[in-house]
């Protein structure tokens, strides 16, 4: 032990030579000098005191823990005076703990009430080691669990698992004997406050320095966990929040990396507003904001916002705007701008220098180029079916059959005619379900005369089918040797659990001092349950089989993960039955997995011409359930049922223009995922001047628009308020150069007169356009324009 705790003075001499003011830690010798100097036990505004004495607390404790001291001193200041009482008195570290405890526990429920506030922590050794330091830093110092554990493997010790900070101080205070060297004596005192020289906080931060690992490493080990395509939405989207925000760099913004989770975490305070790691984006959005499926916390502070869980890359393009404007809110309630000490000063270097342009610009140039954004891919995967939307004219078709290639494995040249995983029909407003699914059709009576009625499959029954049978026969399956425990069925067993403990009217309340959130039922591989009056449900995917065969590692990374919210709850009922599975034997097995089958692409043109709600029927389950039968109302030799596998993608495309199509209610929209495809300008046979002239008609900031997709397009004056300029906008298909058929271009006079002109007037007549003398003026100009550079 003695070689490797002079390692350790060794390494933090040489980091002082370099920094030293040791500017990310002095702040905690500055905690404790501005707690020595304003805590006074009698004050006669204890609350007050009580605030200011704990003002630079920063980093140094749970915030959740101490929002408990918080409330209390808001609302019942007194009972804080007692609690703290018993922090400061005579008993032992573990004695206050456990009373600590208690006192809390005992008005819990009345705190909850009148603050408002759901607490779901309690105060801890962490918590509890701050405040002693503050007071006594002679005797303690401050605690977190990862830097002892740590500390525990480099030196050789066996980490402890109860009283984990007894054993830390042992081992700083073993550190302490080791200070007699001179060079370390000059360079503390560099940054050290006079009369605050503490044996215990220098080696506390000894060990913390030597834990933990530069600020661009850390951001390195994350960023590389990280798939390119979402860390390129991540830091193109956060540039673009600080832009449009115009936001300079404070030490309100806090840029973190989360080294156990491999997030880097963008915050405004403390409260996280845009996080990614490798498996989802952390978003926030203000409270009118409803996104199906994610799971969502409420913040603390009331009437304020949402952080969502388990985002993709297209739902932080789709709801940037929301995730912009509740930045926006958070900085104007956030005051602390004093530095806090989990900003990693590289990760904020890397934004505002913009080095991720360089980084990344590969890739965005790639999504503007010939291939399909990653995203949209994603989110295929991830849905099973999209909707391209927009104006006419933007490709939307063309779109839906370079992304089947894409999914078909295809490249932009091969074509996608008589190829039997490819499909492409047109709704149309008498389209029905009879034409869609399955339907009732004559046939002459093979067995006599006259004709027989009956069903059979139509366009997607039989294309559903076609699909159903390669996944179920062709798909590549691997054998794996893996240790799982006699168990497989996670979600079955952890049903059966459940439905014992209520067959033994067991309460099923998963917060037992709140009573709101009780276990309904498990089904589809969902656990169902009661929050608020309201059925909610969570995927058993986060209970799953992985978590068996890893000994329960990636679960409890899970718990970490997923602080907050019902799913926190939820986990001590499965810990309870997690405690009975890991207790049977282990054993070796064969298991196969499904690695991939082929995929079956349908596009649907002009989805929304037809009535939806007519044409899917109960389809609107099967698109949401995969793999699970509905029943049809047809039957097909005497059976009703009827499956949409995975490897089935479909791709539909919608005019927003056209408002003489049916509506697409809530129920029908959520199961889809929705791509906004918009005008853009074109290079090669491309006239830039008309398609410019006539974009005017429907935005101002044509310009600004072009140099910057991102921007929020201004609508012209000469567009009525009633609609959106992304939903008319004329796309950039019609000022495309065409040619006849011996080769000759196609004037684009004629294209005005026949293709472009009608739709404007048209589009006035609608009144979309307003029609006044701005107008007019407008629409002779582009004539002039037309004329002048295409003479007939």
């Amino acid at each position: 032990m003695n070689e490797k705790i002079q390692a350790l003075i060794s390494n933090y001499i040489r980091f002082l030579q370099e920094k030293p003011s040791n500017p990310d830690e002095v702040y905690k010798w500055q905690a404790i000098e501005h707690f020595e100097q304003h805590w006074d036990i009698n004050a006669p505004d204890f609350y007050e005191m009580f605030k200011e004495a704990f003002r630079k607390k920063d980093n140094l404790v749970d915030y959740r823990p101490f929002g408990i001291l918080e409330a209390l001193g808001e609302n019942y200041p007194t009972k804080l005076k007692e609690l703290l009482g018993i922090v400061y008195g005579a008993d032992d570290f573990y004695t206050k703990l456990g009373k600590c405890r208690t006192f809390t526990e005992n008005v819990i429920d009345d705190l909850k009430e009148k603050s408002n506030i759901n607490f779901s922590t309690k105060i801890d050794e962490r918590t509890l080691s701050f405040l002693l330091t503050l007071k006594f830093p002679n005797e303690y110092t401050f605690y977190k669990r990862d830097i002892y554990t740590k500390l525990c493997e480099y030196l050789g010790e066996v980490s402890r698992k109860e009283r984990k900070y007894e054993h830390f101080i042992e081992l700083l205070t073993e550190i302490t004997t080791y200070f007699n060297n001179p060079e370390l004596r000059q360079l503390t005192s560099n940054f050290i406050p006079q009369g605050f020289d503490e044996p215990l906080l220098l080696a506390q931060d000894i060990v913390y320095q030597n834990m933990t690992i530069s600020s661009e490493k850390a951001f390195r080990n994350v960023l590389d966990k990280i798939p390119k395509h979402w860390a390129s939405v991540f830091f193109y989207k956060l540039g673009n929040i600080i832009e449009d925000l115009a936001l300079e760099d404070t030490e309100n913004q806090v840029f973190s990396v989360r080294l156990d989770e491999k997030s880097l975490r963008y915050h405004i305070g403390k409260r996280i507003c845009l996080s990614v790691s490798p498996k989802e984006f952390l978003f926030i959005t203000g409270r009118e904001v409803d996104i199906p499926k994610l799971r969502r916390e409420e913040f603390e502070r009331p009437n304020n916002a949402f952080l969502y869980y388990q985002g993709t890359p297209q739902h932080i393009e789709t709801y940037y705007p929301d995730i912009k404007n509740a930045v926006k809110e958070e900085i104007a309630l956030d005051k602390e701008t004093y530095p806090k000490s989990y900003d990693n000063s590289y990760f904020r270097e890397y934004v505002f220098e913009k080095k991720y342009k360089v980084e990344f610009e590969t890739i965005e140039s790639n999504m503007t180029n010939q291939a399909i954004k990653p995203t949209i891919i994603d989110l295929l995967h991830y849905k099973h079916q999209i909707i391209l939307q927009g104006p006419p004219g933007t490709g939307k078709t063309r779109e839906a059959k370079r992304i089947a290639k894409q999914l078909l494995g295809l490249n932009d040249n091969d074509s996608l005619e008589g190829n039997e995983q490819f499909k492409l029909i047109q709704f149309h407003p008498s389209y029905s379900y009879e034409d869609f699914v399955r339907g009732i059709v004559a046939k002459p009576n093979e067995e006599g005369d006259g004709i027989v009625y009956t069903a059979e499959n139509k366009v997607l029954a039989e294309f559903a089918e076609k699909a159903l049978e390669v996944y179920n026969t062709e798909s590549i399956e691997e054998e794996e040797e893996i240790v799982v425990n006699e168990v497989y069925d996670i979600t079955e067993e952890f049903k059966k659990f459940l439905n014992k403990k209520r067959e033994n009217k067991e309460e099923f309340f998963f917060d037992p001092i709140e009573r709101t959130v009780v276990f309904d039922k498990i089904e589809n591989g969902r656990l169902f349950y009661k929050a608020k009056g309201k059925i909610s449900s969570i995927s058993i995917f986060d209970f799953s089989q992985e978590n068996l065969n890893d000994n329960f590692k990636s679960f409890y990374e899970n718990i970490k993960r997923n602080k907050g919210g019902y799913w926190e709850i939820m986990t001590d009922y499965f810990i309870q039955w997690a405690d009975i599975v890991k207790t049977y034997t282990s054993c070796k097995s064969i298991v196969k997995k499904k690695k991939g089958t082929k995929p079956f692409v349908l596009i649907i043109d002009e989805i929304n011409r037809a009535n939806l709600s007519t044409v899917l029927g109960e389809l609107i389950y099967a698109l949401e359930y995969r793999g699970e039968s509905v029943e049809s109302m047809y039957a097909i030799d005497d059976d009703n049922s009827f499956t949409l596998p995975p490897n089935l993608y479909i791709i539909g495309t919608m005019n927003t223009a056209d408002r003489s199509v049916g509506h697409i209610d809530y129920a029908i929209r959520r199961r889809f995922a929705f791509v906004n495809v918009l005008p853009k300008e074109l290079e090669g046979n491309f006239d830039k001047n008309l398609f410019k002239a006539v974009s005017k008609l429907f935005i101002e900031n044509y310009d600004e628009y072009i140099n910057n997709t991102d921007t929020e397009l201004k609508r012209a004056k000469t567009l009525s308020p009633e609609f959106k300029p992304e939903d008319v906008w004329l796309g950039q298909s019609y000022f495309i150069q065409k040619k006849y058929s011996d080769g000759k271009d196609v004037p684009m006079s004629i294209r005005w007169e026949y293709e472009i002109k009608p739709i404007l007037l048209e589009y006035i007549k609608d009144g979309i356009l307003i029609d006044n003398i701005k107008i007019e003026e407008q629409m002779q100009e582009i004539k002039t324009l037309v004329y002048e550079n295409n003479p007939s």
